[in-house]
């Protein structure tokens, strides 16, 4: 109409044999000698492929477990949903975000210049691929680290800068906490982002509970530690719960040996009444008859993934962006189980090549053990059942090796055929990491349970947390009596007998200095014998990383009542042996002096 070139229009084209081609077309006219159009020339390339290949990976890199972005001319032109709750904002807020602006907001001072180096070394071309690791800071005010992987990629035909960025932050913790072994077992723990517990059936009480509970849950510690099963069931949504007793009596009766185990999703209550998505990892340990004598679980909040799937399922065209580059191996499986597609992730995590691995069935490369339960999820996701979102197995590496794989999955349709997309993470070093520090506290543990010496944990409030049964003997009074009171309500006495003011106590210069309180004497109370015992007390604070102030105190006291009193004893029988000694002096003088008298009387 115009006459003028056109380019890059994008049309689709039916064949007569039913099939749908996708074409790119650059129109330009021809003139005759009098400047009339006499023709119009078309140039047409079939881009379906490409088309195919955008419409794969668009929703998996909206949906991915890492945070995505692109940048060209110093500017965000593309960030994903990940990457935006990674930084805690929208993102609309990171889209046209200047790399300068960006850093100075979201990352931490001592790393600014780090991540300017690494990005102008990519834009300048002096390195084609970097990778480096800072530190996060959140719009919350949270530090989190991140490893970073910068590439050169093409973008609506022009470079562009592409960032992927990985939440490394548990890993450190997980590092750090396996250096840190020998501390409390459950001072790892807390710091997870897992409800970590473990009921005892038989009391029907919880031994212990990890302190996010207080974030998933209506109660505090104290509260959710007093409960007792059928109590925790009844926060658990009325529509889950009769698959949950069915998931634990089937897994009873399935059991081998004195465990039993199984994976569930079910919703809980939170504290504002709401329900909230959860994925238990329960064990059941069993006695000889075959009855649940305790469980110990982990209660992960997936509410965020769940949401993630449904947007998945509902999301239309969006933008799209290579997938390569994942850190995690990516496969698409069809309904016949065979692989379609594979990355080059997957490909160095199991040694296998792209070729090796497509057209040949996913189950070929599952651990025995797992092909069972694996081929019953898949089948009930291919089906619309309700399937598990998330779930771990182990593949076998073309060295043999057993890789312990972490993955997700959802279904989709491409291609015209449904099928499942599958995101897989390597968690080997993972499991092995916390199968040492199990190991580990095993033994901390053990020998907490058997010392001779009494140990009692404090909060910084000074409230006493728990305690050893050493310390029971000691004190005479069980943990009963003594979880949960405060130091403030205790009396303790000197050596001299004057009462000890409580800001004296061992562990309350020990909280409020931060520093260890060695060897202080002081008497107690023991209401068994209705006397006082002799305590040598050692207090010591507890930091958590990066902060000053003890979150809490260990305090450890040996009992030195016998050797006081063979302290006295022998100071009563030394003061004996004086007076006995000038008894005899005195004797001694005054007969000396009555005879020299009398001698000379006698003259």
């Amino acid at each position: 109409d115009h006459g003028e070139r056109t380019f890059n229009l994008v049309g689709v084209l039916g064949r007569p044999d039913g099939a749908v081609r996708h074409l790119n077309a650059n129109v330009a006219p021809l003139r005759a000698a009098d400047g009339t159009i006499s023709h119009v020339v078309f140039a047409m390339n079939d881009v379906t492929a490409r088309v195919h290949a955008e419409e794969a990976y668009r929703v998996l890199v909206e949906d991915s477990l890492q945070g995505f972005c692109l940048v060209q001319n110093d500017a965000v032109v593309y960030a994903n949903p990940a990457l935006a709750r990674m930084f805690d904002c929208g993102v609309d807020e990171l889209l046209g975000l200047n790399v300068a602006d960006g850093v100075e907001m979201f990352v931490h001072p001592a790393d600014q210049s780090k991540f300017i180096e690494a990005f102008d070394g990519l834009a300048s071309g002096r390195l084609p691929r970097h990778r480096f690791e800072w530190r996060l800071q959140r719009r919350d005010g949270a530090t989190r680290y991140v490893e970073t992987y910068l590439s050169i990629v093409l973008y609506e035909g022009r470079p562009a800068i592409q960032f992927i960025d990985l939440d490394i932050t548990e890993r450190r913790e997980a590092e750090h906490a396996l250096r840190e072994a020998e501390q409390r077992f459950n001072e790892a723990l807390d710091t997870s982002r897992h409800i970590l517990f473990r009921l005892n059936m038989r009391e029907n009480r919880h031994n212990y509970v990890s302190r996010y509970v207080e974030t998933l849950s209506p109660y505090s510690r104290e509260e959710f530690l007093a409960k007792g099963f059928e109590e925790i069931l009844e926060d658990i949504h009325p529509d889950d719960l009769p698959r949950l007793q069915r998931s634990m009596k089937r897994a009873v009766e399935n059991a081998e040996g004195r465990t039993a185990s199984l994976t569930i999703e079910v919703r809980w209550r939170t504290k504002d009444g709401s329900y909230l998505w959860t994925s238990e990892a329960l064990t059941l340990l069993l006695d000889e008859n075959g009855a649940i004598e305790a469980v110990v679980g982990s209660v992960h909040d997936i509410e965020e993934h769940k949401r993630a799937e449904q947007a998945l399922r509902e999301s239309e065209e969006k933008y799209a962006t290579l997938i390569e580059n994942s850190i995690d191996g990516v496969v698409l499986i069809n309904k016949d189980k065979n692989i379609i597609f594979v990355n080059s992730s997957l490909c160095k995590m199991t040694g296998y090549s792209v070729e090796e691995l497509e057209n040949t069935s996913f189950m070929n490369y599952i651990a025995e053990e797992y092909k069972t339960a694996l081929s019953g999820v898949f089948n009930k996701r291919l089906s619309g059942e309700p399937a598990p979102a998330n779930y771990e197995f182990q593949v076998i590496a073309r060295d043999g090796r057993r890789i312990d794989i972490e993955a997700s999955a959802t279904l989709i349709q491409y291609r015209g055929d449904p099928v499942v997309i599958s995101i897989l993470r390597d968690i080997t070093e993972r499991k092995l990491s916390q199968k040492l520090i199990e190991e580990s506290e095993k033994i901390y543990h053990s020998l907490y349970q058997t010392m001779s010496q009494g140990v009692i944990y404090l909060d910084d409030k000074g409230t006493m947390l728990s305690m050893n049964p050493a310390a029971e003997e000691i004190l005479g009074r069980n943990e009963k009596q003594i979880i949960g009171t405060n130091y403030r309500d205790e009396t303790a006495i000197r050596e001299d007998y004057s009462e000890i003011k409580h800001q004296d106590y061992p562990a309350a210069i020990a909280l409020k200095e931060g520093k260890t309180v060695r060897n202080k004497i002081i008497g107690v109370p023991n209401p068994k014998e209705g006397t006082y015992r002799w305590l040598s007390i050692t207090a010591v604070p507890q930091f958590r990383p990066g902060e000053e102030k003890p979150f809490q105190v260990i305090a450890t006291f040996t009992d030195i009542t016998e050797l006081k009193k063979a302290q006295s004893e022998a100071i009563e029988a030394e003061s004996l042996r004086q007076m006995d000694n000038a008894r005899s002096e005195l004797l001694s003088n005054v007969s000396h002096e009555l005879r020299t008298p009398l001698a000379a009387i006698k003259g």
